[in-house]
């Protein structure tokens, strides 16, 4: 008998990836070259499991736009003045998806201090 599937488990219908702040800006200050090659491998995943995916950009005439490697064309791109992905337009994104329960998040090394890349997956 299989183990019965916990409760909110990750699937693509109930995920949504978010790609915070990979810029072109950032490029000169930071090593991008791996985390774009990881983040692409989660876009095209994303992408073949009809997964959404959302992706801010913070103050874009100042810092760019996200890095041309990356594909945002089957993305919801938010633009935001904040440090924080967190702005009116995102919870109208999340309030318009009920059936989202679970994230994962990436970003580069602007955006935590402390290592490189994270990659957060939260229910």
């Amino acid at each position: 008998m299989a183990a019965a599937q916990p409760r909110n488990a990750p699937t693509p219908a109930n995920s949504m990836l978010f790609v915070c702040d990979i810029q072109t800006r950032f490029r000169a200050a930071l090593d991008l070259d791996r985390v774009i090659k990881s983040t692409n491998f989660l876009m095209k995943t994303a992408n073949t499991l009809d997964m959404p995916i959302l992706v801010t950009e913070q103050v874009p005439d100042k810092l760019g736009s996200t890095v041309e490697e990356l594909d945002t064309t089957n993305t919801k791109k938010i633009y935001q003045n904040k440090i924080s992905m967190w702005v009116d337009e995102t919870q109208e994104e999340m309030k318009s998806r009920p059936g989202i329960k679970n994230i994962c998040f990436v970003a580069s090394k602007h955006t935590f201090a402390s290592s490189k890349q994270r990659w957060i997956c939260f229910p």
